[in-house]
């Protein structure tokens, strides 16, 4: 992986573990998770409450990414903005609402190249289509592929999910993989009552990855993995 490939230009440099914690809006106060709402993509508010949004951070503390659930442009919530730690906007992840299987396409705030000509725009801004996160049809699979200036894809990522434990009590694992190495793993806790009738969702969220990998993507995948999981697949 180059960093011409990377969604915002960035690798991680030795192996990093961050922690997504939740931030306001959850119905019941402070929750970490990648989608404890679980009414849409990262999750749903409810009601009047503000869009929940997540703080990304790695073991020392520092603030990497701030991910926000975006509702402006569509009657449901489906998008999902990602900011660097000083809040500019890096990349935007909303779902494909045409597509077969559960998939989400990935964009940038700036063109790869000035060749690249614009996918659409989100809040009135040019938006670049980089890359896709899509279901298999093997269980809960999912690919992470980057895309060119033509719409040709290029497989990148492989993400399986499973759920460890019983009886209301269990944890989510997801490991991620390029080329069949094990790049990254994500936990999710223990799960808790939040977000509607008959949802338990994880209340904390940590990822491990190696060397020379894309944050953002691995989170773009742990992200819609968990809102296919925990959403039910209906936004």
């Amino acid at each position: 992986l180059t960093k011409e490939q990377s969604i915002d230009g960035e690798l991680t440099s030795g192996p990093v573990a961050v922690t997504c914690a939740r931030g306001f809006g959850a119905l019941s106060g402070f929750k970490g998770a990648w989608n404890p709402g679980g009414a849409g993509l990262g999750g749903g508010s409810g009601g009047s409450f503000p869009p929940p949004t997540w703080e990304i951070k790695d073991r020392e503390g520092n603030l990497k990414y701030i991910g926000a659930r975006k509702d402006s442009e569509h009657p449901h919530p489906q998008a999902m903005e990602f900011s660097d730690a000083a809040g500019k906007k890096v990349a935007l992840m909303r779902r494909n609402t045409k597509a077969m299987m559960d998939s989400a396409h990935i964009f940038t705030f700036a063109p790869r190249d000035s060749a690249q000509e614009a996918s659409g725009t989100h809040e009135g801004v040019p938006i670049y289509q980089v890359a896709t996160v899509d279901r298999t049809s093997l269980g809960f699979s999912f690919n992470f592929s980057l895309v060119d200036p033509g719409g040709a894809k290029t497989l990148l990522l492989h993400a399986d999910v499973l759920k460890i434990g019983r009886g209301g009590k269990y944890e989510y694992l997801i490991e991620i993989y390029n080329k069949g190495t094990v790049v990254a793993r994500g936990m999710g806790g223990p799960a808790t009552w939040n977000g509607g009738p008959g949802r338990k969702h994880p209340a904390t969220y940590t990822l491990e990855c190696a060397d020379g990998n894309d944050l953002l993507a691995l989170l773009g995948l742990c992200f819609f993995a968990d809102y296919i999981l925990l959403g039910g697949g209906s936004i």
